[in-house]
């Protein structure tokens, strides 16, 4: 019987040190449900009743409910503690899918994880008129001292390396932290101090490129446009690295051809196009362009508290 007790206790121990360090460490959340009695006592080798001694301890303590024919759930963390704000900042929101997606996933872990999440961007044709929409949200993101930025550098116009050193600056000197999305502020091959989150641009460049030779393309063109970020840089170097690879023969042309052009150029694009047979383009990136009413809208904040999945899609 003695010896029963002891295992007993020692069981109670364990099993309310291991849940009270999975709550108080962020493994299980607010509101979120326990495993069930019977789980935890087949865990921990324990009795239903040792189990049931455990989480009644916690539940004095006020981390857990017990829900009679519910179970148990988290009550540590308030649902009125302080929320992380961290905010998106996208000059190109609009003209890819790709940013439409992140920003809607996004949003879904912001209501998952508790965190309430700004939302904003430039939808403006005009490179200058984007320029100062971004500066002016990086501005305000600083007056409202949120606590962390997602921001993809700006691109496509040829003050974008002062205007992105200046905004990450302008976080920096605030004590705000800066995760790139996408591209750097750095010009290829350099990297920047900060954070990035992106794909393997140089993977990507050498498989485009080794796909139209094997469609039977002779002669390989990559495109550009002017004051690309580093990611075509990166895809260019990929674009070469396939094409020397390509033994040297009679009915393919392994000389490097890269055209950096203007898009709405169509006769230089007619005049590319007529250079030679069987070409294959490779194209630095697609773009999805925004009727022109298509205005740039002001920052909306996303709460996790208000359950309206509608807003997901773009603010």
């Amino acid at each position: 019987m003695t010896t029963e007790t002891h295992k007993d206790i020692a069981k109670y121990r364990q099993i309310y040190t291991s849940v009270h360090e999975d709550i108080t460490n962020g493994r299980y959340h607010f509101g979120q449900q326990l495993p069930t009695d019977m789980e935890l006592a087949e865990q921990f080798s324990a009795s239903r009743p040792t189990v049931a001694k455990a989480l009644g301890a916690l539940q004095k303590q006020g981390l857990v409910e017990r829900r009679i024919g519910s179970g148990t759930y988290v009550r540590y963390g308030r649902k009125d503690r302080q929320l992380l704000n961290l905010a998106l900042l996208i000059p190109g929101l609009g003209e890819t899918e790709i940013f439409e997606s992140i920003c809607g996933h996004m949003a879904h872990l912001a209501e998952e994880k508790q965190f309430n999440l700004v939302w904003s961007g430039s939808m403006a044709d005009d490179a200058e008129a984007r320029r100062r929409h971004i500066e002016q949200l990086a501005a305000r993101y600083v007056q409202q001292k949120v606590d962390g930025v997602f921001f993809a550098p700006l691109e496509l116009t040829s003050e974008k390396d002062t205007v992105n050193e200046h905004i990450v600056s302008l976080f920096e000197n605030a004590s705000i932290p800066v995760i790139l999305m996408d591209r750097d502020i750095a010009a290829f091959p350099n990297r920047s101090p900060y954070d990035l989150v992106g794909v393997d641009n140089f993977r990507i460049g050498y498989l485009m490129t080794q796909h139209l030779i094997s469609q039977g393309c002779r002669h390989i063109t990559f495109v550009a446009r002017p004051f690309s970020a580093p990611t075509v840089d990166m895809r260019i170097c990929g674009y070469k690295e396939a094409v020397n690879r390509m033994t040297s023969t009679t009915d393919f042309d392994n000389a490097i051809d890269v055209h950096i052009g203007n898009v709405d150029d169509t006769a230089g694009i007619e005049a590319l196009l007529k250079r030679t047979r069987r070409l294959g383009i490779v194209c630095a990136n697609d773009t999805h362009r925004r009727p022109p009413h298509a205005n740039p809208q002001p920052p909306r904040l996303f709460h996790p508290r208000r359950r309206r999945r509608r807003r997901y899609r773009r603010c």
